[in-house]
């Protein structure tokens, strides 16, 4: 529900979002293992990777396609980390997480797409 029409135009940024936010998530659950483990350069590949993925991605795509876009700049950065986390972690100290991973990851892309879809069309 959307209190005002001002909001309703945001609709497609919201769905957009929520893939980045799934993203953060699954970082969340391993973010302090590769320190744990001793490997602090991992852990700053990592936020390097975010940043220089994230920070000219965004700006590039928010300038072209406006809010939307600045968010799927967003989401990939987001990504980009996550997939690096995720190999330097199974690297470091073994496969950590699940294969359930992948099959969240893959509906949530669906829903959303399909959200995004639906409210730009509309």
């Amino acid at each position: 529900l959307m209190y005002d029409a001002r909001y309703a135009a945001t609709a497609g940024a919201l769905a957009i979002m929520a893939i980045g936010s799934y993203f953060a998530i699954l970082r969340a659950g391993q973010s302090g293992l590769l320190l744990a483990a001793g490997n602090s350069r991992g852990s700053l590949l990592i936020n390097l990777t975010q940043a220089a993925v994230g920070l000219p991605l965004a700006t590039a795509l928010g300038v072209e396609m406006g809010l939307e876009g600045f968010c799927v700049g967003m989401v990939v950065s987001e990504a980009a980390a996550f997939l690096m986390q995720r190999h330097l972690v199974s690297r470091t100290v073994g496969d950590v997480g699940g294969k359930w991973d992948s099959v969240s990851l893959g509906v949530l892309l669906v829903a959303v797409c399909l959200k995004s879809w639906l409210a730009l069309s509309a």
